[in-house]
């Protein structure tokens, strides 16, 4: 399950109340399939999304997007106009309830159009691929039972990300980096 919105600026350091140039929720989105939903930016690799009113995480609205029947890895991406602002630093902020990827199988695969790749295994460990190689978090493990708040900074210039988390089930929190 995903609930969120993804955050578009040109500074690496935002300060509330901020005026952003995009922002984007399920709020808006029919039930259903996503691919019904006509002005949807919204695209699934591997596997289909539905917008739902349950399970959603309190403070975050009424609807949020199950992904479903995928093969591992399932790849959900955004597609948006800038309008030719042509930023540099984006910020992805989400609650999810990841339910694991089986190592077993494999990594998941990284290509060159990626700008981050990261997933939480089916023992809770967060893993992330640096460009070169898989990182393994050792400092906690998420419950994937419980919802984890996740926001990841992209900066396209320097061709650099980073990853927080938070895991105490609070919308807003302060997360970890």
């Amino acid at each position: 399950m995903l609930s969120g919105a993804v955050l578009l600026g040109n500074s690496s350091l935002f300060s509330a109340p901020a005026s952003l140039p995009y922002e984007n929720g399920f709020e808006t989105y029919a039930a259903g399939a996503l691919a019904t939903n006509t002005y949807t930016e919204w695209s699934v690799a591997n596997g289909g999304a539905r917008v739902t009113n349950s399970p959603v995480m309190t403070g975050l609205g009424s609807k949020a997007l199950k992904l479903t029947n995928g093969l591992m890895p399932v790849a959900l991406a955004l597609s948006i106009n800038t309008g030719g602002a042509g930023y540099t630093n984006v910020w992805c902020r989400f609650y999810a309830k990841p339910t694991g990827y089986d190592d077993a199988g494999g990594k998941p695969t990284n290509t060159a159009d990626n700008m981050c790749v990261f997933y939480v295994n089916t023992g809770g460990v967060i893993k992330a691929y640096n460009g070169t190689v898989w990182w393994t978090n050792t400092a906690f493990k998420l419950n994937t039972n419980n919802w984890t708040g996740f926001a990841v900074h992209m900066n396209y210039k320097n061709k650099l990300w980073d990853l927080y988390v938070s895991t105490n089930q609070t919308y807003n929190e302060a997360m970890a980096k």
